[in-house]
């Protein structure tokens, strides 16, 4: 789900049902005995199905059933702050993409999160140990 979401994030997950969702949230299912955390990219109420994709996938998730969905991502946590759960904007889809298929770019891009994470193992960020990160 990069690069809505990162090695380290906490997430909270609220139950929830294919009712109470929507295009655009970010949700928890299981499948195949896995478990994946994919934005919902479309839905059939009628079937009860929905399509869902990571953030970074080049291509969607089959059809998923309605029973497979165990609850919607609510909150975030990342160096013990809350951050928004972003909708995914053409601009987040392109640098999803380009990590997608850049395996070097995708290395370096983590490398560098890495280091800000074990920079400040309490979970401070400061804005200058971004800069420095890269």
């Amino acid at each position: 789900m990069l690069p809505t979401l990162w090695p380290g994030d906490v997430l909270t997950i609220r139950t929830q049902t294919i009712d109470q969702t929507r295009v655009g949230d970010i949700v928890l299912f299981a499948r195949g005995g896995r478990f994946f955390v994919h934005r919902i990219v479309r839905v059939s109420r009628a079937s009860g199905e929905f399509i869902t994709r990571g953030d970074a996938m080049p291509q969607e998730d089959g059809s998923l059933r309605s029973d497979e969905l165990l609850g919607s991502v609510m909150s975030v946590t990342r160096f013990r702050k809350n951050v928004p759960v972003h909708a995914c904007s053409w601009l987040r889809r392109l640098a999803g993409l380009a990590l997608a298929y850049s395996d070097r770019l995708r290395s370096l891009v983590l490398r560098a999160h890495s280091r800000l994470a074990n920079a400040y193992p309490d979970g401070r960020a400061r804005k200058s140990s971004l800069r420095s990160a890269f």
